[in-house]
């Protein structure tokens, strides 16, 4: 999967979410014992709501491009 398919990358490039708010699901993602997907993180910690994290899968599902600002 390349760079740009990664669903916290969609995210951020959508709005959803910020980078500091990915970089941060990714660092409690890699802590021991942790076993949530990587959208569940944002959704928990209220960055963002499921519905979100859906149109983000379904553009990475499809590889849509996300339009830069």
């Amino acid at each position: 999967m390349s760079e740009g398919n990664r669903i916290g990358e969609i995210m951020s490039k959508s709005g959803y979410v910020t980078t500091e708010q990915v970089n941060a699901a990714l660092m409690i993602q890699a802590t021991p014992g942790e076993n949530r997907l990587i959208g569940q993180i944002p959704v928990s910690r209220g960055y963002c709501t499921t519905a979100q994290v859906q149109v983000a899968l379904t553009r990475q599902k499809k590889n849509t491009e996300i339009p830069s600002e």
